[in-house]
This record gives C-alpha cells, structure tokens and sequence, in this order.
C-alpha cells in the first residue's frame, strides 16, 4: 500500500509540477518560457519540465551511467509531453472562450470540456511511464531514498 501511494504521490507531483508550467513550456509566453530555461540553466533539460524532479534526483548522487538513462527516458518523452501540452493549452484557450461566449453552446463546452479531460489523462499517463523508467534506472537503495524524499513534506514559499 505504501509502495503504491509513493507511486502516486510522485506521478502526481510530476503532473501538477507540469501542469502549473504549461504556458511557459509550451511557448504561450515566450518571456516566461525564457526565464524558466534561465533559471534552471545549471541543472540540465529536464528542470524547465519537472523542477521539482530534478531537484530530487539530484540529492540520490547519480552515477553517470544513471544520469544518462534518465537524460534519455525525458529526451524521448519530451516531444509527446510537448505536443500534449499544446493541445492542452490550445483546447484551454477554446473552452475559455466557448464559456464566454455571448451565444453559449453547453454541446460545445462540454466536448471541449472532455477533451481536456482526456487531454490530462494522457499527459498523466505519459508522465507515469517516464516516472516508472526512472525508477528502473536506479539502484534499490536510490528508490528507497526517492521514496523517503517524495513522502517529505514540501516547504511552503515564504
């Protein structure tokens, strides 16, 4: 049980850190997206996508061999994560403007509506195969501290 909530808790934290970076990864905002590539400069591609992440697996001391396997799971999962996240904020920018129509259309909310929900659901799916991929290239000991470390308690911003 304990196993399986770890599982959870760290897909989730993976699709809500994703999720609260939409628009700058997806180009939205090209200010945003800019200053979100600065400020994670110093710790490698997949900070602008899962800061948090990165800022987990950089307390497990990765061997090189390690660091490459995850460099290669997120280089080939990024395009899908990117293509979804454009789907994700054009379907986003129709429902809103759907609801705020002058002439409201509930059809029309309601399948814009589905789609994003099916929209989340592959990005979460897509989140969890990387997440389970990482996890497979790592030794028994990182995965337990990984655990340890996705159970702790994340500080509030002050």
């Amino acid at each position: 049980m304990k196993k399986s909530m770890t599982t959870l808790l760290g897909v989730t934290l993976l699709s809500s850190s994703m999720l609260a970076t939409l628009p700058a990864i997806a180009g939205a905002d090209p200010a945003a997206n800019v200053a979100a590539q600065q400020s994670n400069a110093n710790r490698g591609p997949v900070a602008m996508n899962h800061p948090r992440l990165m800022q987990v697996l950089d307390q497990l001391k990765l061997t090189p061999e390690e660091r490459s396997k995850i460099h290669n799971v997120v280089q080939t999962t990024r395009p899908q994560i990117r293509e979804t996240i454009l789907q994700l904020t054009e379907n986003d920018r129709a429902l809103h403007e759907a609801i705020n129509s002058s002439d409201f259309n509930e059809g029309k909310v309601k399948k814009l509506a589905k789609k994003q929900g099916q929209l989340y659901a592959n990005m979460i799916v897509l989140r969890a195969k990387m997440f389970n991929q990482i996890m497979t290239a790592i030794s028994p000991e990182q995965k337990s501290q990984l655990e340890n470390l996705l159970n702790a308690p994340t500080p509030s911003p002050t």
